[in-house]
Parts: structure tokens; C-alpha cells; sequence
């Protein structure tokens, strides 16, 4: 599922659980969308066989219209 603004801003957390809710954009890369609704990026990757993750950007989610 390619992910865009009109998918993201639409995103809420369901309120059912306190853990974060992930929404895949495609190779390793994640939105999260927090309890707080707060949505950040996270890379998720494979090198020399061990799996890591990579926080991508520093601020929160947030759509700005030029």
C-alpha cells in the first residue's frame, strides 16, 4: 500500500491498545502512528544479516501546504 497525504492525514490511532500502530509504505518503510496521534517515519532494514531500524527525521509527521 503506497502511502500518500490524503492516506496519511487520514490515519488515527484506533484508541484500542498503547502501542504504536504501523502502516507500511514499501520497502522497509513505515509510518507510526502513536497513541498521542503523533505519525513518524521509521526505516526498517537488513545489513550483514542482523535487522535494525532507523527513526527518519526528527519532528513528527505534519503536512505544510505551500
Amino acid at each position: 500500500m503506497n502511502l500518500n497525504v490524503l492516506k496519511i492525514n487520514g490515519l488515527k490511532h484506533s484508541g484500542t491498545s498503547s502501542k504504536v500502530e504501523p502502516y507500511s509504505d514499501g520497502n522497509g518503510l513505515f509510518l507510526l502512528v502513536h497513541p498521542s496521534s503523533a505519525k513518524t517515519w521509521q526505516l526498517r532494514y537488513t545489513f550483514q544479516g542482523k535487522r535494525g531500524k532507523i527513526k527518519v527525521g526528527d519532528r513528527p509527521y505534519s503536512w505544510v501546504r505551500i
